[in-house]
């Protein structure tokens, strides 16, 4: 459910930075390379974590909040098909130029493409911990 809070919550702040990119003609070809901390922030991302983190308040699953595969996994598909159309409408801009402005602080600004890597490496890093829980020795077993 963290993962599609993530996302949903990330949708607004790439339209904007795909449109600002567009009006001002933000226009190029890859393969793009991003500065060292976005480069950073990404690898942060990338699993196996290396430090334990704290999920911000607004990402957070709701207090209280009930949720089981059968709700979540329709929506992470649908989620991340958003997630796609944003990569598609960012094709044809230099995914170096426009920032993202991230809905935790605007202090936190990244190029258009790292900000989508950094994403897809969230939901990796997620997905390999949910695998790691699923293939522990005892995992379903009722005691």
């Amino acid at each position: 459910m963290h993962l599609n809070i993530a996302v949903t919550k990330t949708l607004p702040a790439f339209d904007r930075a795909i449109a600002r990119g567009r009006a001002r003609g933000l226009v190029g070809q890859g393969p793009f390379r991003y500065g060292w901390f976005a480069n950073w922030m990404v690898r942060s991302m990338e699993p196996p974590p290396k430090r334990r983190m704290k999920t911000f308040k607004i990402f957070q699953v709701p207090p209280g909040a009930t949720h089981s595969a059968a709700q979540v996994l329709p929506e992470f598909l649908r989620v991340r098909d958003q997630l796609a159309e944003r990569v598609r409408q960012a094709d044809g801009l230099d995914l170096r130029r426009p920032r993202v402005v991230s809905p935790v602080t605007p202090l936190l600004r990244m190029p258009l493409g790292a900000y989508f890597a950094f994403v897809i490496a969230h939901d990796r890093r997620h997905l390999w911990q949910a695998r790691q829980v699923r293939e522990a020795p005892g995992f379903g077993v009722r005691g």
